[in-house]
């Protein structure tokens, strides 16, 4: 128990300082965590705000072509589309005339609701009337249209995105049925940026809508200078024109350098097939910070029509970035401040350290030490205790700045003269203590003998002395070895000195 108590009295700076040290990055640690969250939690309720808005956009849309779609099936238009299919080819012309003027007016209306294309299908999936484009009809949409198709075959509504003859579109198809017998189609279609036009101006969003190329090419009978462009930041894709397309660099205020450095990052994420949150990324320009994030655009089938990027300049992201910073920033200077503290502390507390275990003047070790460490360190060996035979008559003679010269030669001499696993002491005034660990009696008697001659025989500081030294066994209890070998000492010093005695129980243990 004393061992154990002596051991935690050693220790317990150091580990206060260890706990202190934990105590001090725990705390700046949670600081910039703290800041770190925000920043997150920023970036996930903008991803959530935005894809929840999007639904709801669509969702609202669908509402508005059900609305529009139970207005307008009146009898006339299911009446000519009954015709159709007996008349012939003068007399479907003048029935498609018919059909529309009736719905030309309709979707003058209709486009400032943001629809597109509408127009009619007969059962067979032909296109009998483009109402946004009436010269061009008659093409079979079978292989080309699978909203279409569907809705026929199905009669219910069929909706989703799809590219068509002239450009893609969120297509509404509605099958027009009366008397149980079905007469044809009628469609409803908006651009993607019809439909999330209510998320691009609440968040304040440019983006662009990349087309899959082959999907285009396969589908289109048009040139796509009309509805879609190239793009050599977008190499691989066609941009849908009904996206503002121009300037994009301008729009988020960065030049041609920053827009293509975060416009890469965007494009690696697509092509490693990363989206949502998980592919948001930003970049911080000077007084801006832009972020950019893609979204998969599935069509009808479920396959990659293209990828819908938003891009934005974010003020309020770009001081979330900057108090994470700088409190990262602040955390660090103060973590290695608190480590230049700490480690100045320990430094100050090893000198102290030392200086309590060490003599000022010939830095050996003091009692203090032996009783602390040597005499956990040491069990067997043999101790010598070492008095300069009249060294004050040194200091009376010569003057005590001689006789510290004196004392720190002598220490100098013993410990060259010893092992370097053996301690040499200064044990007050003019006596030393030396410790030879494992070292039997008798071996410790001649290298006391060695000892003495050797300092009989050098000269310190142009000064001759002789020493005095009591041997004894090094015994559990300390104090009793200390006491006997210094009893043995004082036999010297009474008995003519600069001789070595062994204390005489020593001998007989």
């Amino acid at each position: 128990m004393r061992k154990f108590i002596h051991l935690f009295k050693r220790y317990l700076f150091s580990f206060v300082l260890v706990i202190v040290g934990i105590m001090v990055f725990i705390q700046f640690a949670e600081l910039v965590l703290t800041k770190e969250a925000y920043l997150e939690n920023y970036i996930l309720d903008t991803v959530a705000g935005i894809e929840g808005l999007s639904n709801v956009s669509i969702e609202n849309k669908e509402n508005v072509v059900k609305a529009l779609f139970v207005m307008e099936m009146n009898c006339e238009t299911s009446s000519l589309l009954r015709q159709v299919y007996d008349a012939n080819d003068a007399y479907k012309d003048q029935l498609r005339n018919q059909l529309f003027q009736i719905h030309k007016p309709k979707f003058d209306v209709y486009k400032e609701l943001g629809i597109r294309q509408y127009q009619i299908h007969l059962r067979d999936a032909e296109s009998f009337l483009r109402v946004h484009n009436p010269s061009v009809y008659g093409d079979d949409l079978t292989e080309i249209r699978r909203t279409v198709v569907d809705a026929l075959e199905s009669r219910v509504l069929v909706k989703g995105m799809e590219e068509g003859r002239f450009s893609n579109g969120y297509r509404y198809v509605f099958p027009i049925i009366e008397d149980n017998e079905l007469l044809g189609s009628i469609e409803y279609s908006y651009s993607l940026k019809s439909m999330l036009k209510p998320v691009i101006d609440t968040y304040d969003l440019t983006s662009v809508f990349m087309v899959n190329k082959d999907e285009v090419d396969s589908k289109t009978f048009m040139s796509i200078s009309r509805d879609y462009t190239t793009d050599i930041r977008f190499n691989d894709w066609y941009l849908d024109n009904s996206f503002s397309n121009e300037n994009l660099e301008e729009k988020v205020l960065l030049n041609k350098g920053e827009f293509l450095l975060i416009n890469n990052q965007v494009i690696e994420n697509i092509q490693t097939g990363v989206f949502g949150v998980d592919a948001f990324v930003y970049e911080k320009f000077d007084d801006k910070l832009v972020w950019a994030m893609p979204f998969e655009v599935r069509d009808y089938t479920d396959r990659v029509l293209g990828y819908l990027i938003h891009y934005k300049n974010d003020d309020v992201l770009m001081d979330l970035v900057d108090q994470r910073d700088k409190q990262i920033r602040g955390s660090l200077s103060m973590i290695l401040v608190s480590l230049i503290l700490l480690s100045a502390i320990w430094k100050l507390y090893s000198v102290t350290r030392i200086n309590a275990h060490h003599d000022s003047l010939t830095n050996l070790y003091n009692r203090h030490y032996f009783y602390n460490y040597i005499t956990e360190k040491v069990k067997i060996g043999t101790i010598l205790m070492i008095d300069i035979d009249d060294f004050k008559l040194i200091n009376d003679k010569y003057g005590h700045d001689c006789g510290d010269k004196v004392l720190t030669a002598l220490a100098k001499t013993l410990k060259d003269h010893v092992r370097s696993n053996d301690n040499v002491l200064r044990w007050g005034g003019e006596e030393f203590l030396v410790v030879l660990k494992d070292t039997p009696l008798k071996e410790g008697y001649n290298k006391a003998c060695h000892l003495r001659k050797i300092i009989e025989e050098t000269s310190f500081n142009d000064k001759k002395l002789t020493i005095s030294i009591g041997v004894s066994k090094l015994r559990d209890d300390f104090e009793s070895s200390i006491k006997e070998a210094d009893q043995a000492l004082y036999f010297v010093k009474e008995h003519g000195k600069n001789s070595v005695k062994i204390f005489e129980r020593s001998m007989d243990s």
